[in-house]
């Protein structure tokens, strides 16, 4: 009979703990955000992040969350001709606590990286597109991972280039 107890009391915490991971990936309603100047787009869930408003030259969008969390969007031109890798150390090389790099990874057109800084997660995913850029920037405290690593993974795979 314990031993009945014991599995019942597993396969609980597991159905509680599959409930917890898939609201924090769902979060209800998904809204898109497509930049007409660069031609990219992405998803976010509409029930944590407010968008901010567009940039005025319309390069792209911040959106934050109650609790502090925020993601923007953007394109730029390489009018300097950055590799990809040049962006992504330009963008992680000034910044007070440092960005703490601890994962990293690429293909011919696109770099992640991710890491801490401070009591923060941050989240960079850049894209090559013809002579262009398109950047997805997230930053979130640490205490906060349960809700915003699944948000994060979903965000990086809605994000696209639309030529």
């Amino acid at each position: 009979m314990a031993r009945w107890r014991v599995v019942l009391g597993v396969a609980a915490m597991l159905l509680t703990w599959a409930a917890i991971v898939e609201a924090g990936q769902d979060h209800g309603t998904w809204a898109r955000y497509t930049n007409a100047r660069f031609g990219y787009s992405i998803c976010y869930p509409a029930d944590l992040f407010v968008p901010r408003g567009e940039s005025d030259n319309g390069d792209g969008q911040t959106f934050l969350a109650k609790e502090g969390a925020e993601f923007s969007v953007w394109g730029s031109h390489n009018a300097m001709g950055m590799t990809l890798d040049n962006v992504v150390a330009m963008r992680l090389s000034d910044n007070t606590p440092p960005f703490v790099p601890t994962y990293r990874a690429g293909k011919p057109d696109w770099r992640v990286v991710s890491g801490t800084f401070g009591e923060k997660i941050f989240y960079y995913k850049v894209m090559a597109h013809n002579d262009e850029f398109h950047s997805l920037w997230m930053a979130y405290d640490l205490s906060a991972r349960p809700v915003y690593d699944p948000v994060v993974k979903r965000l990086s795979a809605c994000f696209h280039s639309l030529h």
